[in-house]
C-alpha cells in the first residue's frame, strides 16, 4: 500500500512539472537599406536585436543570436535595431531612427526558426549636415585663421584600400608640422528640439574630438557642447566603424540657439610622429 501510495505521489509530481523543452529563435545577419540621395549611404553599426513576441519583451540579444522560447505555434515578432550609444561607450540602446522589423513566425519544439530582419530609417526624419565626400569640395572649412590643416577629399582609385563607401572619403593628415587641426562646417544647420543624433563614419590613427556650435539671434556663439572623443582605431582590426551620438541635450539646452555647426579638432597623439583619420557618411539626423 505504502509503495502503491509513493508511486502515485511521484506520478502526480512528475505531471505538475513544466514542459521546458523550448523552440529556437536564430538572427544570423540583418539587412539595412537607404536611399542615398536624401539618407547617404546604408553604413550602420547594428549590434543587437531587441525582440518582442506577442508584444512581450523577450530581452536584447546581441547579433548573431541563438535564443530558446518557452512557446510553440504561430506569434508575432517584432525585432528592434539597437546601437551602442556615443560611439564606444558600453551603453546599448535601440534606435529609434530605424524602423522595427515585424513578421508572424510558427515556433516547434526543439527546431529553429531563422528570421533575417529588414531595417531602415523611419520616413520623414530630417538629414542635416550631411557630408559624403562624392562631390568636388566639402562643407567642411577652418575654424580660424590661425588654422592651416583641412580635410581633403581622397578617391578610391587612389586608396583602393582605404575608401569603402562610394568613390571618396576624407582625409585629415597630421605630422610634426601639422600638429593639430579644428574644422567647422561652413554652412550653418537648423535642428529641431527633438530628439537628434550625429552619425559618422570613422577610420583613424590618431583619436579627435567632436562637437557642435550654437548661436543666438544675437550672434552669441558656444562652442562648448558636446566634447566626444573618438580612440585611434585598433591597429590589430583597422576596420571602418560606424558611430552615432545622441546630441539631444546639447541642441535642448539652448532654447535660444537659431543655428547649429558641427566642427571636429584633434591634435597629434603622444608619441606619435604623425596620424591620419579617415571620416565619411557624416549626418545629423533628427525628426
Amino acid at each position: 500500500m505504502k509503495i502503491f501510495y509513493l508511486a502515485c505521489l511521484l506520478t502526480l509530481f512528475t505531471a505538475c512539472q513544466p514542459d521546458l523543452t523550448p523552440s529556437w529563435l536564430v538572427i544570423d545577419d540583418f539587412t539595412f537599406t537607404t536611399n542615398v540621395t536624401v539618407e547617404g549611404e546604408n553604413s550602420e553599426e547594428i549590434v543587437d536585436a531587441w525582440v518582442y513576441l506577442d508584444g512581450k519583451s523577450m530581452g536584447t540579444w546581441e547579433i548573431p543570436l541563438k535564443m530558446p522560447i518557452l512557446e510553440e505555434g504561430e506569434h508575432e515578432l517584432q525585432v528592434f535595431a539597437g546601437i551602442k550609444d556615443n560611439g564606444e561607450g558600453d551603453t546599448r540602446v535601440n534606435y529609434e531612427f530605424y524602423t522595427s522589423y515585424s513578421t508572424t513566425i510558427q515556433l516547434k519544439k526543439e527546431e529553429i526558426t531563422a528570421v533575417k530582419p529588414e531595417f531602415k530609417y523611419k520616413s520623414g526624419l530630417s538629414f542635416a549636415g550631411k557630408e559624403d565626400f562624392e562631390d568636388t569640395g566639402n562643407i567642411f572649412g577652418l575654424f580660424s585663421s590661425d588654422d592651416s590643416t583641412k580635410i581633403v577629399s581622397i578617391s578610391k582609385n587612389d586608396y583602393p584600400n582605404i575608401v569603402k563607401y562610394g568613390n571618396n572619403c576624407g582625409m585629415i593628415k597630421l605630422s610634426n608640422i601639422d600638429t593639430s587641426f579644428t574644422i567647422i562646417t561652413a554652412q550653418s544647420f537648423l535642428i529641431k528640439q527633438t530628439e537628434v543624433y550625429l552619425e559618422l563614419d570613422y577610420l583613424s590613427t590618431n583619436s579627435f574630438t567632436i562637437g557642435i556650435l550654437d548661436a543666438t539671434a544675437d550672434g552669441t556663439e558656444s562652442i562648448n557642447s558636446p566634447h566626444v572623443g573618438l580612440y585611434a582605431t585598433d591597429s590589430n582590426n583597422f576596420e571602418w566603424k560606424h558611430a552615432y551620438f545622441p546630441l539631444t541635450y546639447w541642441t535642448n539646452v539652448n532654447t535660444l540657439a537659431t543655428y547649429y555647426e558641427l566642427y571636429l579638432y584633434g591634435s597629434i597623439d603622444d608619441n606619435n610622429t604623425e596620424g591620419v583619420i579617415y571620416l565619411d557618411n557624416i549626418r545629423i539626423v533628427s525628426y
